[in-house]
């Protein structure tokens, strides 16, 4: 009987010892997903602020549009430039990574700007625009 008594200690004693290294594992592996999730979470809300940037930067630029076409009277008698007025603010975009969202629309922005600044006597009317 005592023999029996101590195979099924050894047996328990090595039950439980995988069972400790499978928790180790586990908690490891659980510590190593929390990780992930903060590293995700951090990549999403710089995700959000380049969006946030680009958006803010459209809103400017249609606000300006919208001030300077959308005058009843003296639409094409303003006294600054709207094409240079929309170059200066496309210009002061800054991305803020060298790549991802904000990086792409900055060159877009650069593009449009060095485009505007090309011929900045152009008019047009509101049924073109």
């Amino acid at each position: 009987m005592a023999a029996f008594d101590r195979s099924t200690l050894l047996s328990r004693k090595g039950e439980r010892a995988n069972k400790v290294s499978q928790l180790a594992d586990r908690q490891a592996m659980a510590d190593s997903m929390a990780d992930q999730r903060n590293k995700e979470l951090e990549r999403w809300h710089a995700v959000q602020e380049e969006h946030r940037l680009v958006e803010n930067m459209l809103e400017e630029v249609r606000a300006v549009i919208n001030s300077r076409l959308m005058q009843s009277g003296e639409f094409l008698e303003t006294k600054t430039n709207m094409f240079m007025s929309l170059s200066a603010k496309l210009n002061s975009f800054e991305s803020k990574a060298e790549k991802g969202l904000s990086h792409g629309y900055g060159a877009l922005f650069t593009l449009l700007a060095q485009m505007l600044e090309k011929n900045p006597n152009s008019h047009a009317d509101q049924h073109v625009v």
